[in-house]
């Protein structure tokens, strides 16, 4: 018979090698999409196209994580305390419900933050087209 110990070390290495797998795929994904990415932007600058679009940094992506991750830490935040209320232990737990609240509320300010900031610039988001020039030739007039 395997001790409660030995069990408790399997379950903790298994969990542990489970996390493990799913960082490693997340990585392996994310590198393999970044190289497409890269190959695709390359392509597109032969050809004479400057896209940063390509490349997945568009401003309007940019700006709109901070905000979904500020609902989310609101919500969050905002579950604790209703749980923390409910439970009557408020007094000894409120820093856990505040935190994860008010960096959901920093995130939002800095959204609105970096759209107004945004807003000033002149970036029409179309691609930029690059004429391409014949190399002087040797002996040639240049």
């Amino acid at each position: 018979m395997i001790g409660p110990f030995v069990m408790g070390a399997i379950g903790m290495l298994t969990g542990f090698a489970m996390v493990v797998l799913i960082v490693f795929t997340v990585f392996k994904h994310a590198s393999t999409e970044s190289r497409r990415k890269q190959e695709v932007f390359n392509a597109a600058l032969e050809k004479g196209v400057y896209d940063p679009a390509l490349l997945g940094r568009a401003p309007s992506r940019r700006s709109t994580a901070a905000l979904g991750w500020g609902f989310i830490f609101i919500a969050i935040g905002l579950a604790l305390f209703v749980g923390f209320v409910t439970l009557g232990i408020l007094a000894d737990a409120i820093i856990g419900a505040l935190v994860p609240l008010f960096m959901g509320i920093a995130l939002v300010l800095y959204h609105r933050a970096r759209k107004s900031l945004s807003a000033g610039e002149n970036g029409n988001g179309k691609p930029i087209q690059i004429a391409k020039q014949e190399a002087p030739r040797a002996g040639g007039d240049i």
